[in-house]
C-alpha cells in the first residue's frame, strides 16, 4: 500500500509538472469574434484567463508553490472517497477519466500530434520551449514571474508579431510568426545534434 501511495504520488506530480510546464498547449480561440483578426484586448483576455489558471494558488506570482497546489489538487481529485490515500482502483479510475478526457478533445480537435507526424511537442517530447520562455518572462531572476513580468513578455510577444504595428495581428502575421519559430527551432535543434 505505502509503495502505491508513493507511485500515485509520484504520478500525481509528473501529471502536474506536464501541466505547469506546457500551459500554452490545448485549442485555445483566441480570436474571439472570429474575424481573423488578434485585437489587444483579445490577446489580453486570453492572457488574463491564462495566468488565473497558472496561479493555482492564488497568490499573484507563478513560482513553484503553484506546482506544489496542482499536485494537491490532482491528489485530491483522484482520492475519491476524501480519506487521504488513493488506492489502487482510485488511480485506475482516474487515469481511465483523463485518458477518455483525452480522447474526447482529440475527437473534438483533432489529434495535433499525428498531424506532427506523431511527435507531439516537440522533437524530444519535451516542453522545452515553455521552459526559455519562464526565464524570459522572470526578468528579475527571482524564479517566480509576476503579474507584471507576464503582462510585460506577452505585450512583447504581441509586439514582435505585430508586424506593422496597428494593435492588431492579422493571420497572415499569425503565420508568419508560427513559420519564423518553427524555423528557429529546427535551426537549435540541428545545432544541438551537431554539437551532441
Amino acid at each position: 500500500m505505502k509503495k502505491l501511495t508513493i507511485f500515485v504520488a509520484a504520478s500525481a506530480l509528473v501529471c502536474a509538472a506536464a501541466a505547469y510546464a506546457a500551459p500554452m498547449m490545448g485549442k485555445v480561440k483566441i480570436d474571439v469574434n472570429g474575424d481573423g483578426n488578434v485585437t489587444k484586448a483579445e490577446a489580453a483576455s486570453l492572457a488574463n484567463a491564462r495566468f488565473a489558471k497558472m496561479d493555482a494558488d492564488g497568490n499573484g506570482m507563478i513560482d513553484k508553490s503553484d506546482k506544489a497546489a496542482r499536485v494537491k489538487a490532482r491528489f485530491a481529485e483522484m482520492d475519491a472517497d476524501k480519506n487521504g490515500s488513493v488506492t489502487e482502483v482510485e488511480f485506475i479510475a482516474a487515469d481511465s477519466a483523463r485518458q477518455e478526457k483525452r480522447m474526447t478533445r482529440r475527437a473534438e480537435n483533432g489529434d495535433r500530434g499525428q498531424r506532427r507526424g506523431g511527435r507531439g511537442r516537440d522533437e524530444r517530447g519535451d516542453a522545452s520551449r515553455d521552459v526559455g520562455r519562464w526565464g524570459q518572462a522572470d526578468t528579475n531572476g527571482d524564479k517566480a514571474i509576476s503579474r507584471a513580468e507576464f503582462d510585460a513578455a506577452g505585450e512583447a510577444r504581441f509586439a514582435a508579431k505585430d508586424k506593422d504595428n496597428d494593435g492588431v495581428l492579422t493571420k497572415e502575421e499569425r503565420q508568419s510568426a508560427r513559420l519564423e519559430m518553427r524555423g528557429a527551432a529546427r535551426g537549435k535543434r540541428g545545432a544541438g545534434v551537431e554539437a551532441g
